[in-house]
């Protein structure tokens, strides 16, 4: 329930970063206006500055009712992973 209130809320913006294949990377999944956007990797060393960096360093998938699902379990289990997105904050971890 927590999810599914915080996704109507923030209009579902926000981007979830955990560990990468090594440790010289982290994951990263990106929802926009509450449809799945893309996924991927980036490298610890990466120059991230805005949104934007993060967001082009992605592969775009198409969002569907069983990704948004997969996502939403995944808030769940691990609230403290997903950084929400509002127009006055950025915060890359």
């Amino acid at each position: 329930m927590k999810a599914l209130s915080f996704l109507k809320e923030d209009a579902g913006t926000f981007y979830i970063i955990d560990k990468g294949r090594n440790s010289n990377e982290k994951s990263c999944l990106w929802v926009e206006n509450g449809h799945f956007y893309g996924m991927g990797y980036i490298d610890n060393g990466a120059d991230i500055f805005s949104l934007d960096d993060i967001k082009s360093s992605l592969t775009s998938y198409a969002s569907s009712h069983y990704v948004m699902q997969l996502v939403i379990s995944f808030i769940c289990r691990y609230p403290k992973k997903v950084v929400s997105i509002s127009n006055k904050s950025f915060a890359y971890q």
